[in-house]
């Protein structure tokens, strides 16, 4: 007898896909054959973790660092959401026949919020399907939307503002009632439907984030989930290269200034605002080029207080950083309060200032500084509240500790064996 196949999909960039190749490897050590759809570019990467790859979407790093997702990304968070659509169904139109093929042999599929024509796929072959999401999507009275900037509109209106969740299927409902005729042979949904439900079942929900960071809402039901981050440590025998570490040891321990995948519409600007700003802290900082291809300007002062590099796993490379500043990617948020280290977020869009509000929240951190506000003199601020105020450091350690009591991989694949079987 085979093992039950299971596909996980999922799209967007190394935050949207590292932890469900942590997930694909703990369902294949539980005896589960597994295979991992994920943008087109990680496929090397996936396969070098001894995973079966199948393509879901186009190369994410082209896609995001398009001009005209640069300047979507200048634009109000409600011009944002306005212009959607026209962004959105290329998107999905991209991603839509690759997650049909995909799941083709699937015993069971757990897939990214965006990727939702999996459910389509498993009301046709008629399998288990989880939605296995980075942040919160499941209404409740005690916080609105993630996409929302607002911290609270009471609890009418938190509850309500999660009816945006169906936007995803009425602005697309035309394009994947079609697909669900072409491909699945299956009648047309209804214009405004959730897109987690097959018929009137809401199916389960896996957060793969901490109680400890997002306390569990009192009004969330039992099919939702809160397993744990999941981390993986890709590379456990990964060192501080020579040269990093020579800077590191050469004075007070160094900010982690660096924004991963999120692309700067002036990354040289960015550079240059982020050089005043730590010249004139006396801070010293090790910063990530990331997908922004971020640059360091001497602005009349020399870099020595700045050390550049591509990337380093941040599981390795925060716990010799004094404080970490970045984008608040949920995976990223997650590496950082691992490392117990205090947290400055300065978001884009989307979940990022929900990660950022948290941080402050949790006294891990000074509140957000969107890069949309940069100055040097904001930036100096901000890097001088995250390093001088002690508290951070404090609550930032304990709750790493709480953290490192959890197991969110386990739980998740004790969960999966619950719902679709065993192996």
């Amino acid at each position: 007898m085979t093992a039950k196949n299971i596909v996980l999909a999922t799209i967007g960039t190394r935050g949207d896909v590292q932890p469900y190749t942590a997930l694909a490897l703990g369902l294949k050590a539980a005896g589960y054959k597994v295979k991992l759809a994920a943008p087109e570019n990680f496929e090397n990467w996936v396969r070098g973790m001894g995973l079966d790859f199948a393509r879901c979407g186009p190369d994410s790093k082209a896609f995001v660092t398009a001009p005209e997702i640069r300047e979507y990304l200048e634009k109000s968070v409600l011009v944002q959401i306005r212009d959607a659509r026209k962004l959105g169904l290329d998107f999905i139109k991209s991603i839509t026949e690759d997650i049909y093929f995909a799941t083709r042999d699937a015993d069971a599929i757990i897939f990214h919020p965006k990727a939702d024509f999996a459910v389509d796929v498993a009301e046709a072959k008629k399998i288990p399907a989880i939605m296995a999401a980075f942040q919160p999507f499941t209404p409740t009275r005690e916080f609105p939307i993630m996409i929302l900037p607002w911290v609270a509109l009471g609890p009418w209106l938190n509850k309500a503002s999660y009816g945006m969740i169906y936007l995803s299927r009425v602005l697309y409902n035309k394009y994947l009632n079609q697909c669900r005729r072409d491909f699945l042979d299956l009648p047309p949904r209804p214009l405004v439907t959730h897109p987690t439900t097959i018929g009137n079942e809401r199916l389960p929900v896996f957060y793969a984030f901490s109680e400890h960071v997002v306390p569990r809402p009192h009004d969330w039901p039992e099919h939702v989930h809160i397993t744990g981050y999941w981390f993986l440590d890709e590379n456990p025998a990964w060192e501080v290269p020579a040269d990093l570490k020579v800077f590191i040891e050469a004075g007070a321990p160094p900010l982690y200034v660096g924004f991963g995948s999120m692309p700067l519409s002036d990354p040289v600007a960015g550079g240059r605002m982020i050089s005043e700003a730590l010249g004139a802290s006396g801070l010293r900082a090790v910063m990530a080029r990331g997908w922004a291809e971020l640059i360091p300007t001497k602005c009349g002062r020399d870099l020595q207080n700045i050390f550049v590099i591509d990337e380093a796993p941040h599981e390795h490379l925060f716990p010799h950083m004094a404080a970490v500043v970045h984008h608040g990617g949920a995976g990223t948020t997650a590496a950082g309060l691992r490392a117990g280290r205090p947290t400055l977020v300065c978001p884009f869009l989307v979940d990022q200032p929900f990660w950022g509000r948290r941080i402050a929240r949790l006294g891990a951190g000074p509140e957000p500084l969107p890069t949309k506000k940069w100055t040097s003199a904001e930036l100096e601020h901000s890097f001088q509240t995250l390093c001088g105020i002690g508290d951070f450091y404090v609550n930032a350690q304990r709750l790493a500790d709480r953290l490192s009591e959890e197991d969110g991989v386990a739980r998740a694949v004790e969960l999966v064996r619950e719902i679709v079987g065993r192996p």
